[in-house]
């Protein structure tokens, strides 16, 4: 230890390397960086899947030539694209589909 000491002191005796010794901070080393746990990923957030009575409903009011997709949304409480595509593929609207009949207005 005393030897630290001495050999210290001879190097401050010096002016060069007392001015670098000033100069310099003394830092504590840094703790090395801990890397956070990746968090589990989610599932993708999507919508759940729409209930069978929901389905049923619509099936059964798409049948019927009076209602316009609208009217269906609205009554089952779903989008109007729903419809409209539940409509599309089972060719009950669109390009050849006899579309709406007795259209009256209300």
């Amino acid at each position: 230890m005393s030897q630290a000491i001495a050999q210290l002191v001879t190097l401050t005796l010096n002016p060069q390397i007392a001015r670098r010794i000033r100069r310099t901070k003394f830092r504590p080393p840094k703790p090395p960086r801990v890397k956070p746990e990746p968090k589990p990923k989610r599932p993708f957030p999507g919508r759940p899947p729409m209930p069978d009575e929901k389905w049923a409903q619509i099936k059964r009011l798409a049948e019927d030539p009076t209602l316009s997709c609208n009217q269906i949304a609205r009554a089952v409480g779903v989008a109007y694209s729903t419809v409209t595509k539940y409509r599309r593929e089972n060719g009950l609207s669109g390009p050849g589909s006899p579309g709406r009949q007795n259209i009256t207005k209300d």
